[in-house]
């Protein structure tokens, strides 16, 4: 009985943690925090969508985009983004963003890619040198800078479209430490399919120096590590580990990489401690 108590004290302890890492700098922007309509299944406002985490930010699809809940290998958090189609994310006054990730799997059984981002759809700071546009599996594997891989293919598509992934992988991670970026935000995919992401943005330093990075491009299934916490949750049982490598890679409740300074809950090879 006491062990019983201990482990809801403990999934309590993990949860007050897991919020307060929210307000230190990480936001998650992803279906579970997603604004609903009243029916709960597409977001309040398709042209602005707004999250229920109170920090602020809004993604604006140009065109709007008609959002459900969508789930592959467990995943479930991820947003429907529309190829070709630039997307701008409102940063609230006075944030800075210091780093971004995204997280997800490109929708069907091809591959997709993030082409460009900037601080304006008129003025990307980056582009991929591949070009927009392009179908061809081999060349997006092989030469985009952040391909995004469909992780689940069938049968028919397994030799040109290989999986290397877990759905829900970090595909991205944009460090913007040197020049963190302040009122907006706008990327766009190109490639075969529609995208289903989510990301985490890390507002402080801190944040971003401790935030993990994407995934090698070649990584291989049984590698590729991904955690994810239902937003419904109310304890730690709900924490879902998907073939987690035995490589000592630290973990918080959220999901992110830390390193092995971190304090409070974290997960290990699929175990959770708790690191004083």
């Amino acid at each position: 009985m006491k062990k019983f108590f201990t482990l809801i004290a403990t999934a309590l302890l993990a949860f007050n943690l897991n919020a307060a890492a929210q307000t230190e700098g990480v936001v998650e922007l992803s279906w579970d925090t997603m604004d609903k309509n009243e029916a709960g299944d597409n977001a309040s406002d398709q042209f602005a969508i707004t999250f229920n985490n109170n920090d602020g930010f809004v993604l604006k699809p140009d065109g709007g985009r008609t959002q459900a809940k969508t789930e592959r290998e467990s995943c479930a958090k991820v947003l429907n983004f529309k190829n070709n189609t630039n997307q701008t994310l409102v940063i609230p006054e006075g944030t800075k963003v210091y780093k971004i990730n995204f997280y997800g799997w490109s929708q069907g059984d091809n591959w997709t890619y993030l082409y460009a981002y900037g601080p304006e759809t008129s003025a990307w700071e980056w582009t991929d040198p591949i070009g927009t546009g392009i179908k061809d599996n081999a060349v997006i594997i092989e030469q985009a800078k952040y391909p995004l891989d469909p992780c689940v293919v069938g049968e028919a598509y397994a030799a040109t479209s290989p999986a290397y992934h877990n759905a829900g992988y970090c595909f991205a991670s944009l460090d913007f430490s040197d020049e963190p970026y302040e009122g907006q935000f706008c990327f766009v995919f190109s490639g075969n399919n529609q995208e289903r992401a989510w990301m985490e943005v890390y507002t402080t330093p801190e944040g971003a120096a401790a935030a993990p990075g994407a995934e090698d491009v070649k990584l291989g299934k049984d590698k590729s590590q991904t955690i994810y916490i239902d937003a419904a949750a109310t304890g730690i049982e709900n924490v879902t580990v998907q073939k987690p490598a035995e490589n000592g890679a630290i973990y918080n409740l959220s999901g992110m990489r830390v390193g092995k300074d971190y304090k409070g809950i974290v997960i290990i090879n699929g175990k959770k401690y708790l690191n004083k």
